[in-house]
């Protein structure tokens, strides 16, 4: 199944939205107006590395700047 899988992504041109290293969920949204929104979750119970990527986003919720690490256990609203 995985081969299956590897193929389509391939054929289709799909890419991550951040590289696997960092062992965060990361799902982008695309508003009608075109505002890109991204929601970053880490499931594991340890403290992850925010990819450099998210420097200049600022959280959807508090309107801060992105930190440089994800708490464990959490997730995150990002936009630009």
């Amino acid at each position: 199944m995985t081969q299956l899988f590897n193929h389509i992504v391939l054929e289709t041109g799909v890419e991550s939205l951040v590289c696997d290293s960092h062992k965060l969920e990361v799902t982008k949204r695309v508003t009608a107006d075109g505002k890109e929104l991204y929601f970053v979750l880490n499931m594991s119970n340890e403290e992850r590395e925010l990819p450099n990527k998210f420097a200049d986003y600022e959280d959807i919720l508090t309107g801060e700047k992105a930190k440089s690490s994800m708490k464990k256990n959490i997730g995150i609203s990002y936009t630009r």
